[in-house]
């Protein structure tokens, strides 16, 4: 998830005669967020593709196999209500998403 954190600069301005008003002029910097894995899940498949976004029109990462543990912070639902997508946080790195009927179960932790 990327968010914008603003980043306060001191200005100073003549406005209406008025002189050394201090104005916060925002500046952004791209901050890279990992939101916090809610669940602990295991895949219950081998040779499952781990994905850019939620569906198979996205990029593979790569692929896991039956007993691969990783964490979620919940279901991604697109659309299509029979095509769940379970996020997967990987430390360090931008979330990808895994195909939820490739998931035994999901525990939270």
């Amino acid at each position: 998830m990327r968010t914008r954190t603003a980043i306060a600069l001191v200005a100073t301005t003549a406005a209406a005669g008025v002189t050394g008003l201090a104005l916060a002029q925002p500046a952004y910097a791209d901050v890279t967020v990992h939101p916090a894995a809610a669940y602990t899940c295991e895949v219950d498949a081998n040779n499952v593709n781990y994905r850019t976004g939620p569906g198979v029109k996205y990029p593979s990462l790569g692929q896991v196999n039956k007993g691969f543990l990783f964490q979620s912070n919940g279901l991604h639902q697109p659309s299509n209500p029979n095509d769940e997508w379970e996020t997967y946080i990987r430390s360090g790195r931008p979330t990808a998403y895994i195909a939820a009927r490739y998931v035994a179960w999901c525990s939270p932790n």
